[in-house]
């Protein structure tokens, strides 16, 4: 049982480590070479820098039993490394997608069958790559699966240093409301995919209660005992074009199809209870 992830981020090196310690061995991709040691027994961490950076990887993609793609596409898609080749061992083939394909629904549940109309150039590229994956799905019969992931957040991926160190920013738009998902929980949901394969489909990953975001920063404040900053128009607000992307669609996530096929349960099913064991932690 060989895993590989191509791309081993934030995400990808919680789902390693767990797969590790169960006795899978685990390879990740770094577009340089790894800077921080890790203990034994430890990934086997190959550089990769892209499609025309094919030598180190070849031989764990044709050995791999499992494979994360959690690589953001690019206008070349990752999905090229798999056209036409033969993986006689893959089982299981996960794509990190991302809601903004969905693009703005005011608000609205959105499930996997809702309309896809993305607004930010992230979402544009990412629904274009997953018809790439489905398409590899339906001709070469790879065991592709699609997650598309809510606003992720975790321990080190939250509001807490910001509002420590005096720059978070409360920022508000009439009607804005976001899903998330805690990192646990997108963990757990892959790893009960990979229990479960179920080739072809597309599964939404948020949380139970989608809020606007300083609904969210509110509660971060109240834990760590300190007065919320005041709102801030979002027209005010200075903000990175990667921040300012999320104030463009307002929509709710769905999970139900998840729970439904996989028998998936949350955590976290709250921003509150995912808040509090990263406060409980720090």
């Amino acid at each position: 049982m060989q895993f590989l992830a191509l791309g081993y981020g934030y995400t990808s090196q919680l789902l390693g480590k767990r797969l590790l310690a169960q006795g899978l061995e685990v390879s990740g991709t770094s577009r340089s070479e790894p800077i921080v040691p890790h203990d034994k027994p430890r990934e086997n961490l190959l550089q990769f820098r892209g499609l025309s950076d094919r030598t180190n990887i070849q031989t764990p993609l044709k050995n791999a039993t499992h494979i994360l793609v959690s690589i953001p596409p690019s206008l070349k898609s990752l999905a090229a490394l798999f056209e036409g080749g033969e993986f006689p061992y893959l089982k299981w083939l996960g794509i990190l997608s991302s809601t903004g394909v969905y693009g703005d629904h005011q608000g609205a549940w959105v499930n996997e069958t809702s309309h896809c109309t993305p607004t930010s150039e992230s979402g544009i590229l990412r629904l274009a790559d997953e018809k790439k994956w489905l398409t590899l799905f339906k001709k070469q019969n790879l065991p592709v699966h699609i997650f598309r992931l809510s606003g992720i957040y975790g321990p080190g991926r939250n509001y807490f240093s910001a509002l420590q160190n005096g720059t978070a920013q409360r920022i508000y738009k009439k009607g804005i409301v976001f899903s998330r998902i805690h990192v646990e929980d997108i963990v757990c949901a892959l790893e009960a995919s990979i229990q479960n394969p179920t080739p072809g489909e597309i599964y939404n990953l948020g949380d139970d209660l989608p809020a606007s975001p300083w609904e969210v920063m509110d509660y971060a404040a109240q834990l760590l005992g300190i007065t919320t900053p005041p709102l801030i128009a979002y027209e005010d607000a200075v903000m990175s074009p990667m921040l300012k992307s999320f104030y463009q669609d307002s929509k709710r996530i769905s999970n139900q199809k998840i729970k439904d096929l996989l028998n998936f349960h949350l955590t976290f099913p709250t921003y509150r209870e995912g808040l509090k064991n990263i406060f409980e932690i720090l």
